[in-house]
């Protein structure tokens, strides 16, 4: 391919937009000719008919259709760089696809879905599935607009990233339990029989791995794929959880759940909103990161980490 005039693309976006060279060219301020100038040249560069004539309009090949879906996102974020459009939550209508894990959309999306409801009709917002190591390029391939994880030192220079929370291992239980209201013993929380969150049903985790570097095993009695049932299946049964607070917070602070530190000392694990610097200075995109800052802020408010979490 000979080398590409980025302008080509520009007027390929907005044919592929219209669905008519004659509309393509009022919204390019072009005349028609200088338009289907451009596809001859376009016809050229990309060894392809790109557009064929259909009626009054024009009808884009496979070809087209494919480069076009690989290409649309990142013209729009060029377009949105170089000149910025305001942004007014109340009117304008706007999609962000996040990446998300069951644990985060139990933690953040009533509270989002409520600050849109207030003032930003317009936004919808769409829970993505990501894994640790997807992550990345699915922000890289504008496949979604920001993830919620945790960042890494060594993530691509092109991600920015805004600490949220930093996410704290809880021990809970009943408040009917033996173990509820008491200092817990590692003894003690080795002979109990244990509810484990598992996406893939394995029953080793975080906490199994750290007791075997001890020599020391627990019993997983139940697994569970997802985290809102926890509390339920606590407060019915003599089981207990080793967990982010976040996936029980609601529960501890009412008094329906009993919380405590594990003996065992599981590391801290910084939580972080991030996103690609294509959207830096996007106004959509900073609104939805202010927003998520400002939910974020109210939730460690209404909700303070238990000192039993914090203490030495």
């Amino acid at each position: 391919m000979k080398q590409l005039d980025l302008n080509l693309l520009v007027i390929f976006d907005a044919i592929m937009r219209e669905g008519s060279v004659s509309r393509a060219a009022s919204v390019l301020a072009m005349t028609q000719p200088a338009v289907s100038n451009a596809i001859s040249r376009m016809r050229v560069s990309f060894g392809d008919p790109v557009f064929v004539k259909e009626g009054r309009g024009v009808v884009a090949t496979p070809f087209a259709q494919s480069l076009w879906q690989q290409t649309r996102k990142h013209l729009q974020s060029l377009k949105d760089a170089v000149d910025p459009q305001p942004f007014d939550p109340v009117s304008t209508r706007q999609e962000f696809r996040i990446g998300v894990s069951d644990l985060t959309v139990d933690i953040y999306w009533s509270k989002l879905r409520q600050k849109i409801e207030q003032g930003a009709a317009g936004v919808d917002v769409l829970a993505v599935p990501f894994t640790l190591a997807t992550m990345e390029n699915m922000l890289l391939n504008a496949e979604v607009d920001f993830v919620i994880s945790q960042a890494s030192p060594t993530m691509a220079p092109q991600l920015r990233h805004m600490h949220l929370f930093d996410s704290y291992y809880a021990c809970t239980m009943g408040n009917h339990h033996p173990l509820a209201h008491k200092p817990l013993l590692l003894e003690d929380f080795i002979k109990a029989d244990h509810l484990m969150v598992s996406l893939s049903g394995d029953r080793q985790g975080i906490v199994d791995c750290m007791l075997s570097d001890l020599g020391l095993e627990r019993r997983v009695a139940m697994t569970t794929n997802h985290f809102s049932v926890v509390p339920k299946l606590l407060r019915e049964n003599n089981l207990i959880a080793t967990l982010p607070f976040g996936a029980i917070f609601e529960y501890t602070s009412c008094g329906e759940l009993w919380v405590t530190k594990p003996p065992i000392d599981i590391p801290i694990k910084p939580v972080s909103l991030i996103w690609h610097e294509r959207n830096e200075r996007n106004p959509a995109h900073r609104w939805l990161r202010e927003a998520i800052a400002d939910i974020t802020q109210k939730l460690k408010d209404e909700n303070p980490l238990p000192k039993c979490l914090l203490a030495g």
